[in-house]
C-alpha cells in the first residue's frame, strides 16, 4: 500500500498491477492476461492489469460510476476513459495472494461473460470515437488541481 500511496498528487492514475499472486491458478491467470490483452488492444493503451482498485480522484469515480457501476469490467472502462482523455499515469508493481471467488463473480457464468463483453464494446467505440474526432470526452482535472 505504501508504495502506491506514495504517489497521492502526483498522477492522475495510480494503477497496481500484480507481478506474482500466490494462491491464483493457471486458468485464472490465463483469463486475467487475456482480459488485459483484449482491453489493451480495443483501448489501444499497454497497461499491465485492469481488474484491481486504482488510486483515482474521487470526482472522475463519481462521474464515470453511475452509468457504468454495474458492469463487470468498471476500472477497464474508467482507465481506459480516463487515458483518451490525457490522464496522466504510473503502474506499480506489487505482489499478492489471490482470494477465493465467490461462484457468482465467476467470469466463466454466461451473465459476467455478457457483461464484459458490453465493456469491451464500450471500450472499442470509444476508441473509435477518438480516432475520428482526434480526442476524447471532457479533458480530465488534472492531479493537484481542484
Amino acid at each position: 500500500m505504501v508504495e502506491i500511496f506514495k504517489h497521492l498528487g502526483k498522477y492522475d492514475l495510480v494503477i497496481p498491477y500484480y507481478v506474482k499472486v500466490e494462491g491464483k491458478t493457471l486458468a485464472r491467470d490465463i483469463i486475467s492476461r487475456t482480459y488485459t490483452l483484449l482491453v489493451n488492444t480495443l483501448g489501444g493503451h499497454r497497461i499491465h492489469y485492469y481488474n484491481g482498485s486504482c488510486l483515482i480522484r474521487r470526482y472522475e469515480v463519481m462521474r464515470w460510476a453511475p452509468r457504468n457501476a454495474a458492469f463487470t469490467g468498471f476500472f477497464a472502462g474508467l482507465i481506459t476513459d480516463m487515458l483518451n482523455r490525457g490522464a496522466s499515469h504510473i503502474e506499480v508493481a506489487l505482489t499478492g495472494r489471490h482470494a477465493k471467488k465467490e461462484k457468482e463473480l465467476s467470469p466463466l457464468k454466461f451473465k459476467t461473460f455478457v457483461l464484459i463483453g458490453f465493456t469491451l464494446l464500450d471500450i472499442f467505440i470509444r476508441r473509435i470515437e477518438r480516432g475520428v474526432t482526434g480526442h476524447g470526452s471532457r479533458p480530465v482535472k488534472k492531479a493537484g488541481v481542484r
